[in-house]
């Protein structure tokens, strides 16, 4: 790392598995790097409305996963789902080979944990860095209701916090965006806490070409 690289500011982004990491180092990286460290945009993760389920998921997971850690269980889960008939990203609608696809035990634990590291709201507190939060009011993976609980529960202040529902897009936002509606306002909101403003509706077409 040179020395300008040693100075630059710098944003996390995260959707689904990485929105969770992203929670989790957040309180931590507010702390070590300061000012450096100038917010986050994530998208597909919520607030777990029934934590004790949780909990009690993550200990099941734990203990299957130390006797079999690469299993990969069937989770009935299909890729169909997660993204709307018409979106653009064909390619996973049409993979046949993704649509049963699942993951190890070891993941399923870690995932169960880190929700409900994410859902206690003592550790919600500490974050009061800038962020952005999309979801797809579609998504079957975290419902509205889930989404606006975390938005509430994160400790920065209202006029440093972006809400933004994505109509009918399913928990695959990206996919499910639409043109550039997802993507303009996370590249207006990296553009300005880059510049240290804290007017986010600005358009900044540049960082977005």
């Amino acid at each position: 790392m040179n020395e300008a690289e040693s100075v630059m500011p710098f944003v996390l982004l995260g959707h689904g598995a990485g929105a969770v990491v992203t929670l989790q180092l957040v309180p931590q990286l507010q702390e070590c790097w300061g000012e450096r460290f100038r917010g986050f945009c994530i998208s597909g993760v919520g607030f777990q409305l029934q934590p004790l389920r949780f909990a009690l998921n993550a200990r099941i997971a734990e203990i299957a996963s130390s006797c079999c850690p690469m299993y990969i269980p069937h989770t009935g889960y299909n890729l169909k789902n997660f993204i709307r008939e018409e979106s653009w990203h064909e390619l996973v609608v049409t993979d046949e080979l993704r649509h049963q696809a699942g993951v190890p035990l070891t993941f399923m634990h870690w995932m169960f944990a880190s929700l409900g590291i994410v859902s206690d709201r003592e550790h919600l507190k500490q974050i009061t860095c800038p962020f952005v939060y999309s979801f797809g009011t579609s998504d079957t993976t975290f419902n509205v209701e889930e989404s606006m609980q975390l938005f509430s529960a994160i400790a920065t202040p209202a006029s440093r916090k972006i809400f933004q529902p994505l109509d009918d897009a399913r928990h695959n936002v990206n996919a499910d965006s639409r043109g550039s509606d997802f993507i303009e306002v996370w590249c207006q909101f990296v553009a300005a806490v880059f510049e240290g403003r804290s007017n986010f509706t600005k358009r900044y077409t540049i960082v977005c070409q």
